[in-house]
């Protein structure tokens, strides 16, 4: 059975989802109006529309550098047992095996990905690859249009959207991301802080102000403003002995702070052609937010890839106020056992009246 390579981040073995349609708005009848507590398991079947086969025990190879696929046995944890029972469902439905070719680094995935490609052989079947690698060589005549395959449906609610605005070219999606990788959700950027310091400071919890859609670079600024100290006495301000009101990565927080305050460097023409935007004045606005709170507010931005992690680990130690992260690292170790109690809001936005949050 020929094989066609294709990067597809996203769901290929696509399953039948049940959503919920209960919220708290409110519902016009004709006897007046009903709440959301009056509709209960109320559900929507949202068809996948894949035909009927059988693949007679076919081996369906996924290439990869996350153990997001293939899992071999369920083990207690809610993600890993939920993406067994994935894989488990499509290989009863298709009848096919589902294995996964795990490597250590973006660059063997992309390098054996790209060997394949120029072999021309029939080695995989589906390939998660880094957005920067995969990016890199969309141009190269690597890939097949994903919109052009024919029982991928681009508008399914498995899809994001957004992911999908960013990567489409000219009509042509060559790479895409979606519920079949948790992954790429996990990745999402967020804003952890210290409780217990903000006891001790008598601050009060972002919570209501994130809820509500009114939480700012201006209110971090304000959080953080007087926070950054000298613990120790030694007349200097350093990251393994003194306190911070923020600590961050360079490679991460600077593009989270302005992603969050609706930023785009690119946007779509017409011909849904990508193009610089130039919207110099409401770029500069976001900067100069940016730059109090990091620059001018003393934070802990850490600039050495090498040793990335002190920048998390000021944090661990309860020695930071805030600290930029992507949910990920909520499910390491040094997370689960921080002594100190800490809570999650979004990054913030720019202002109270942008949409982006």
């Amino acid at each position: 059975m020929k094989k066609i390579i294709s990067v597809i981040l996203c769901c290929l073995i696509t399953l039948t989802v049940i959503v919920s349609c209960s919220d708290n708005t409110n519902v016009n009848t004709a006897d007046g109006v009903t709440t959301a507590s009056d509709v209960q398991n109320e559900e929507t079947e949202i068809m996948d529309n894949l035909p009927d086969s059988n693949f007679e025990g076919y081996t369906f190879t996924v290439l990869t550098i996350v153990d997001s696929i293939g899992i071999e046995e369920a083990d207690g944890e809610v993600l890993n047992d939920a993406e067994y029972a994935r894989d488990v469902k499509a290989e009863e439905r298709f009848n096919i095996d589902i294995e996964a070719e795990f490597h250590e680094n973006y660059a063997e995935v992309t390098a054996q990905f790209k060997k394949a490609v120029a072999a021309q052989t029939d080695d995989y079947d589906m390939v998660f690859i880094h957005m920067v690698e995969g990016a890199s060589i969309a141009s190269s005549g690597h890939y097949y249009p994903i919109n052009d395959l024919e029982y991928i449906d681009i508008d399914k609610i498995w899809w994001d959207d957004d992911a999908e605005n960013g990567f489409r070219i000219g009509g042509k999606l060559f790479l895409a991301a979606g519920d079949i990788l948790p992954d790429t959700l996990l990745r999402t950027s967020c804003m952890a802080f210290n409780k217990n310091l903000f006891d001790n400071y008598n601050l009060t919890y972002p919570y209501q102000p994130a809820y509500d859609g009114k939480w700012t670079l201006d209110d971090l600024s304000a959080l953080t403003k007087d926070i950054t100290r000298d613990l120790n006495g030694d007349g200097q301000i350093t990251e393994k002995d003194d306190l911070f009101g923020l600590t961050s990565w360079y490679l991460d927080s600077p593009y989270s702070f302005y992603y969050g305050a609706g930023g785009t460097i690119i946007k779509k023409d017409e011909y849904d052609m990508p193009e610089l935007n130039l919207d110099i004045e409401k770029n500069l606005a976001i900067y100069m937010k940016i730059y109090d709170v990091v620059i001018t507010n003393n934070s802990n931005y850490h600039t050495d890839i090498n040793t990335y992690e002190n920048a998390y680990s000021t944090f661990y130690e309860g020695r930071a106020l805030f600290c930029e992260i992507a949910l990920t690292h909520l499910s390491g170790d040094k997370w689960r056992n921080m002594e100190q109690d800490y809570g999650i809001v979004p990054i913030p936005k720019f202002d109270a009246e942008d949409g982006k949050s």
